[in-house]
């Protein structure tokens, strides 16, 4: 019999302010981020943008608390308002991780053979966390922001890869969590339907209100833009307002 381990999670206001402070991570003998200090606002709407190999999925990996083969920070520390998350141990970071951040990784992977309806409610159904659960109106509104109210029926396999990419948004925002990650979404996608999501993610920021993080080295509709080169901030722009162009097709 296998006895599954409880988890105390700390408590904290799901409109927290992400900061890291000093933050500086090796990986494999390189320094993959070297002293970053940033804050994030609750409602933000980010890119980390900058070339490959230059720790944009690296920082977002170390603010979601998914440590390289669970290895700590080098130095520096992360909070996710007034707690730091790497005074707590690696099943309590993926536990904060699954009640407070929708995360998209790059290349969505639907479950074959279900439904887009049953792909959007499995993670949440399967998470442990009684905080997390199931927000049917978030679903209900998500989905029409991004227009796959009829395709719910159909099949994962069925779908386009701008479709699926649609879904996952859906799926990581079911149990309505503080902030959505997305790592190079449009990486995959042409250039229209790469327009298409950023428009619909700027959207979707504007109407929902929850933090949004991309990681991409594409432009993209946010409002900040974090530029890392070599592991560092080389710049960091706020445009202090969405875009007013923003359409959705």
């Amino acid at each position: 019999m296998t006895l599954r381990r409880t988890v105390e999670i700390p408590e904290i206001d799901p409109n927290f302010i992400i900061r890291t402070e000093d933050l500086t991570v090796q990986i494999n003998q390189e320094q993959a981020l070297r002293g970053v200090s940033l804050n994030i606002d609750s409602g933000e709407y980010v890119v980390i943008a900058g070339p490959s190999g230059h720790g944009k999925t690296t920082l977002a990996n170390y603010i979601l608390g998914m440590s390289f083969k669970n290895k700590l920070p080098q130095h520096g520390k992360v909070y996710y308002g007034d707690t730091n998350i790497y005074d707590y141990d690696e099943h309590v970071r993926t536990a904060l991780r699954g009640r407070y951040f929708g995360y998209v990784p790059q290349g969505v992977i639907l479950i074959g053979g279900l439904t887009v309806a049953d792909n959007i409610e499995l993670p949440a159904n399967l998470n442990t966390d009684k905080m997390v659960q199931v927000n049917k109106s978030m679903v209900e509104q998500c989905i029409e922001i991004l227009g796959i109210g009829h395709k719910l029926k159909r099949k994962a396999e069925e779908l386009s890869g701008g479709e699926a990419q649609r879904v996952a948004i859906v799926r990581s925002l079911a149990h309505n969590p503080s902030t959505l990650v997305l790592d190079e979404p449009t990486s995959a996608l042409d250039d229209e339907t790469a327009t298409e999501t950023n428009n619909m993610l700027a959207h979707l920021a504007q109407e929902i209100g929850k933090t949004v993080i991309i990681i991409s080295h594409k432009e993209t509709t946010a409002t900040r833009t974090i530029r890392l080169r070599n592991g560092i901030i080389e710049s960091d722009k706020n445009l202090h307002s969405f875009p007013s162009s923003i359409t959705l097709n």
